[in-house]
């Protein structure tokens, strides 16, 4: 079973979700943990666990923290900054890195260790996989970039800003995750991207 990518959470009445588990007999692949958010502008919603955790957002004078990943499998999302930006998720390779002021937290790099075993048509993203998305920053901030392996870049700004930059979806068959979107509803968080399951046998 290849596990669909979680979906992205918008300033409205939709909430980010987890990304699906990756099947193979016994083996299991945790999809990644959604980043924190807003919904309707109003409600915080925490960052989730997941094989690899989700960003915290950014909000109304908190701090929020990033959600662990799974042992073994991924690494914590970052930290959010206060009324500013949001940390980014967590990689197989590397946290994801805490926001800093107006500028998103980049995703963590993920993991390039099976790649040589994958045909040349899903060797990954430079070889690489489960990169994590990047954090949504501010217009004044610099733009933060998905993790290698996937990870899908986050936004900048708000629509219509001077150097707002929308959200972008994590690459299909990298598990890599989705990038942060900001809060005025049009950059909305992206999907991550949906896993892949690599084989290696004797002939």
């Amino acid at each position: 079973t290849v596990g669909a990518g979680g979906t992205g959470g918008g300033n409205t009445s939709t909430t980010a979700t987890n990304g699906n588990n990756s099947v193979f007999n016994s083996t299991t692949a945790t999809g990644g943990g959604n980043g924190g958010g807003f919904l309707n502008g109003v409600d915080y919603y925490a960052p989730n666990i997941g094989g690899s955790g989700g960003g915290g957002g950014k909000i109304d004078g908190v701090n929020r923290t990033g959600a662990a990943g799974t042992s073994g499998q991924g690494l914590a999302g970052g930290n959010g900054q206060a009324n500013e930006a949001a940390g980014g998720g967590g990689g197989k390779g590397a946290a994801g890195s805490n926001a800093a002021s107006t500028s998103g937290g980049n995703g963590g790099i993920g993991s390039n260790t099976y790649s040589t075993w994958a045909t040349a048509t899903s060797s990954g993203v430079s070889g690489y996989y489960a990169g994590g998305g990047g954090g949504a920053g501010t217009a004044g901030g610099s733009a933060s970039n998905g993790g290698t392996g996937g990870g899908g870049n986050g936004s900048r700004g708000n629509n219509g800003q001077t150097n707002a930059r929308n959200s972008t979806t994590g690459t299909a068959n990298t598990g890599g995750g989705g990038g942060g979107g900001s809060n005025d509803g049009v950059f909305n968080g992206r999907n991550g991207g949906s896993g892949i399951v690599i084989v290696r046998y004797a002939v």
